[in-house]
């Protein structure tokens, strides 16, 4: 267990696709407690990777709140993803894509670990050494899932190729597919099959096509009409290369007002946090080391409000 502190980790954005987004009440709900109360669960970790508590982590570096991390131990990338998604899966509200998506990613990282301990499979491959698939109960991958899952082998191979599919629109089109897994753009099995095979330009077309019209049915016709051919594609990429100009950065206009205004929007939550704390805590059964602590706090904060308004009266009412 780590100490309580801002640590910087890293985020993966292939284990945070795989966690359901809070909704938008859910996260207030959280901010607000995080802000008033401190983070008080851990930030799993793996080689200094999030596994669970992306929300909080966000939430604790935008607010500069220290959190304590756990530390826990996979034996590979595929046994994380199926960690991960199998957490995913025990929540109630994610949505059909989510799931189907969580589902798909499990039986991948499934195969692939297979793969990993027993590559090389022929037809004189001693029985010892094949994959499971064809051991004594001679069940696929599939079909032990979709047993546990109460799906058909075919219904999870089919997941499968579903987020194979979304991971390539999540790598062209990363927003689109931010809005297939929440449910927002919903297309069918296929259609979502045949969307992740074009380029990002099309993808974009064609979202915004369906999108506006709100048809579905549009979409295939759609595709055909704005499906580039090997050759156009390679011509318009070789013409963006030499279109292509250094870019200056813009720096950020200065904001003399920036700090301030950070300040004044967060004393509010100390004043609010400080009412809760003295509307429901029983003083007079505090222990004398816990109200000398909150005293020197206070103290402190005392002294820094004075040295505040000294400066403003000597800038403002000058």
């Amino acid at each position: 267990m780590k100490e309580k502190k801002i640590h910087n980790l890293k985020i993966d954005e292939e284990y945070a696709r795989l966690v359901a987004p809070l909704s938008s009440p859910e996260y207030t709900e959280l901010e607000q407690e995080i802000v008033y109360n401190g983070c008080q669960t851990h930030i799993v970790i793996w080689n200094r990777v999030i596994i669970k508590g992306f929300s909080e982590y966000e939430i604790c570096h935008r607010w500069e709140i220290p959190f304590q991390v756990e530390e826990i131990f996979f034996n590979s990338r595929d046994e994380a993803i199926i960690a991960i998604a199998t957490e995913t899966l025990k929540h109630k509200n994610i949505t059909d894509e989510q799931y189907r998506y969580c589902i798909g990613k499990i039986y991948d990282a499934y195969k692939s670990s297979l793969e990993d301990i027993y590559p090389y499979q022929k037809q004189y491959t001693p029985d010892e050494q094949r994959r499971p698939r064809y051991g004594k109960n001679r069940q696929t991958i599939s079909q032990i899932l979709g047993t546990k899952l109460n799906l058909s082998n075919g219904t999870v191979s089919k997941y499968g190729i579903f987020s194979r599919a979304v991971d390539a629109i999540f790598s062209k089109a990363p927003a689109i597919g931010e809005e297939i897994l929440s449910g927002k753009f919903h297309i069918s099995h296929d259609n979502i099959v045949e969307l992740s095979k074009l380029s990002k330009e099309e993808i974009v077309v064609i979202h915004k096509h369906v999108t506006v019209n709100n048809n579905e049915r549009l979409l295939y016709p759609t595709i055909q009409r704005n499906r580039l051919s090997d050759k156009q594609r390679a011509k318009q990429e070789a013409q963006k290369k030499r279109n292509k100009e250094p870019v200056i950065k813009q720096m950020p206009v200065y904001d003399p007002d920036a700090e301030i205004s950070s300040l004044t929007l967060t004393i509010p939550m100390w004043i609010s946090s400080m009412n809760r704390t003295k509307s429901i805590t029983k003083f007079s059964e505090a222990t004398t080391q816990g109200l000398w602590k909150l005293e020197q706090q206070l103290n402190a904060l005392s002294d820094a409000i004075k040295e505040f308004k000294k400066i403003i009266e000597e800038e403002y009412h000058e």
